[in-house]
């Protein structure tokens, strides 16, 4: 039987898993039970946001990000990588919102969130 990726808390962290092993290690993992929206953070600097974002979503909606579409069908990964991981020039965050496996996600330089569309 597959095991099905889950976030389990871990000495300070939680670790989205899967029958392959560790997929990513979140610092922190909040889920609103009302909206459904999951708020994780993690060190970007050991963690891509390319490695993050489908260990998320594959752990909220219970299945395996390998069955996941490749995150570059919806968006410019590297330069998501850059906008989000790069110091902002100017006093103004950047959050970029878009769509990815039936999921909306945002993600800044400090957290990325997921919630499932309607």
């Amino acid at each position: 039987m597959d095991e099905k990726p889950r976030a389990t808390r871990e000495d300070g962290g939680y670790l989205a898993t899967s029958a392959a092993g560790c997929l990513c290690e979140f610092d922190e993992v909040l889920t609103d039970a009302e909206t459904g929206r999951t708020v994780a953070r993690y060190d970007r600097e050991t963690v891509s946001l390319s490695v993050a974002l489908p260990a998320l979503v594959a752990q909220q909606a219970d299945t395996d990000p390998a069955v996941l579409p490749p995150m570059h069908d919806c968006i410019d990964v590297d330069a998501l990588e850059r906008l989000v991981s790069e110091r902002p020039r100017t006093d103004r965050d950047v959050t970029i919102r878009f769509r990815y496996a039936g999921y909306t996600v945002e993600a800044d330089r400090e957290r990325l969130a997921v919630q499932q569309v309607e």
